[in-house]
């Protein structure tokens, strides 16, 4: 029966066999093919007996119900890369959601690259990122090295010609855990890095006029030529960070500590 109109009897009928865990997968698939009621599908999608190449299909539109089915556990064990190999709208729809799995956030984070090649990287990350803070320092807790392991940002550096579009200005990453992190001429300009963590990092060459840096930690961070013009950077730990030919014009340095730093060449001091 192809979906016109249900009556409201057919509807409690199709949406029984849709939510019944009894239901073979055959004919869940049938209901898939045949009805498109938002209700159905969202049952379809609880489903833990739906086939799992419908499910990812299901995902962009009900993830929460993606998330919550009981088979998930099962599909991934299966298969530890499903989540590079979902379709991408659905992939993003997921990690849009609050209760996104700690695993999942820290999979991506894990396996850059592999995101990186299936062109996946700069609409995830985006999304990954705007979680906040709370699960990326935890990912970094188990990933403490000062190159972060097996994500380096520089995968998305601009001037790369298939990543062009990926743009972290304006974005809000305080209190992160960025130590050690390349971001060596990207486009920060008005990025919120209140209280994060960029002792070690390369930021050379960004562009971070108007960033809020204050009281972030910045100790031997390499800023050589970066343009911090009208950049908030009160009460930033900048001890032996290297400012060569950097532009501080307009910046706001009240309290910052400049111990150890290098300020050769650096403009607007």
């Amino acid at each position: 029966m192809s979906q016109e109109k249900l009556t409201p009897q057919e509807l409690i009928s199709i949406l029984g066999e849709a939510s019944n865990e009894n239901t073979p997968p055959q004919r869940l698939e049938e209901i898939y093919q045949n009805y498109k009621d938002s209700e159905i599908k969202s049952a379809l999608t609880s489903n833990p007996n739906t086939a799992l190449e419908i499910l990812v299909k299901l995902a962009e539109d009900y993830p929460v119900q993606f998330l919550e089915n009981p088979a998930l556990d099962l599909y991934l064990l299966s298969n530890p890369k499903l989540l590079i190999e979902m379709p991408t709208h659905s992939l993003i729809s997921i990690f849009k959601q609050p209760q996104i799995p700690q695993e999942f956030f820290s999979f991506v984070l894990n396996h850059i690259e592999e995101f990186q090649k299936f062109n996946l990287l700069n609409a995830l990350l985006r999304v990954v990122l705007s979680h906040g803070a709370s699960k990326w320092n935890q990912w970094r807790e188990t990933n403490p090295s000062p190159y972060l392991g097996s994500i380096n940002l520089s995968y998305i550096n601009p001037r790369y010609p298939d990543v062009r579009d990926f743009d972290l200005s304006d974005f809000d990453l305080s209190d992160f855990d960025l130590s050690g992190i390349n971001l060596s001429d990207f486009d920060l300009s008005g990025i919120k890095l209140s209280y994060a963590k960029l002792s070690g990092a390369d930021l050379s060459g960004a562009n971070l006029t108007s960033a809020n840096l204050s009281d972030a930690y910045l100790g031997s961070t390499n800023l050589t030529s970066a343009d911090l013009s009208n950049a908030n950077l009160s009460s930033a730990k900048l001890s032996c960070a290297d400012l060569r030919n950097a532009n501080l014009t307009g910046a706001d340095l009240r309290n910052a500590n400049l111990t150890g730093a290098d300020l050769t060449g650096a403009r607007g001091i």
